[in-house]
């Protein structure tokens, strides 16, 4: 009996592992992405970055419900991190239509409000037990 509570007690520590590393490293992408993009070429340029990212939040989903020890919930735990990502994006791309590419600190500012969803999700899911 304590064998097996044990065996789910680690199934589900790797599970809480990979996501938080998962949500850590799309955070990290976002940032370099969108304050690359916004200081070098736009805000024009920053849907391709979103279209590809979202794809990619598809994969992690899909990834995650194909593993044998993935986080109960797991859509309706992560479903606030992406709506919270996809308005700041949205909201960031508007900043940057009304200020124009090359500002450093509105690239920079806004791209750690982007991104700081994902690593609050990050912080979250690695806390969990």
């Amino acid at each position: 009996m304590d064998d097996a509570r044990h065996r789910n007690e680690a199934a589900g520590a790797a599970s809480s592992r990979w996501v938080a590393t998962l949500l850590c490293v799309w955070g990290a992408a976002t940032l370099v992405a969108e304050f690359a993009t916004a200081f070098l070429s736009g805000p024009w340029t920053l849907l391709p970055v979103g279209a590809v990212v979202l794809p990619f939040a598809v994969w992690a989903t899909v990834y995650a419900l194909r593993q044998r020890a993935y986080p109960r919930g797991l859509a309706k735990r992560y479903l606030p991190v992406v709506g919270a990502w996809t308005a700041l994006h949205l909201g960031y791309v508007l900043v940057l239509v009304r200020v124009g590419p090359g500002d450093v600190a509105v690239a920079l500012i806004g791209s750690v409000a982007v991104a700081a969803p994902l690593f609050a999700g990050a912080l979250v899911e690695s806390r969990r037990r």
